[in-house]
């Protein structure tokens, strides 16, 4: 069941192993600033206790929000720890296509929603400089002098290398 909770009544889970330092904390209130909140936190009916989005509602009390959008979980505690654990582990067997996450994070930077996941100097190392130069030089036929070449030996054709 999926309803608001105030943030006084949401406790941490006492085995939450996952901590949240300042920076993860600040970009999850930049997110919640810019997106609100796009996914409920999970909290375990009996007692209140957050299963998952412990940094969400960390970055919440942060930004002074009276109550949070939570998904109320019957659940008993070791069902509610084994779920805490696969949450926050089953992610890290995913895979990223670093070509296709380059040209997203090249198309978002100038945009106005840049990702906020991601440092601007990442970003740049990532992405590079994807500006046009000023001028572009001129060329002519002589392009070709100083390019090494291979010979087929077979039928004598010179390929560029």
């Amino acid at each position: 069941m999926i309803k608001k909770i105030t943030l006084d009544k949401l406790e941490s889970w006492p085995r939450n192993y996952r901590r949240h330092p300042a920076e993860q904390v600040k970009r999850l209130v930049d997110s919640l600033e810019r997106n609100g909140q796009r996914k409920a936190v999970v909290v375990q009916k009996s007692t209140n206790r957050i299963i998952a989005g412990h940094g969400v509602v960390e970055a919440a009390r942060t930004l002074g929000w009276s109550e949070v959008r939570c998904d109320v979980w019957d659940v008993t505690d070791e069902q509610a720890e084994a779920f805490l654990v696969d949450d926050n582990e089953l992610q890290r067997f995913a895979d990223d296509d670093e070509e296709v996450l380059t040209a997203l994070l090249g198309d978002l930077v100038d945009s106005d929603y840049p990702a906020l996941s991601y440092d601007p100097v990442d970003i740049e190392a990532m992405v590079g400089d994807t500006s046009l130069p000023e001028e572009f030089p001129e060329y002519d036929e002589t392009i070709a002098e100083g390019i090494q070449t291979a010979i087929c030996p077979e039928c004598g054709h010179e390929f560029p290398l």
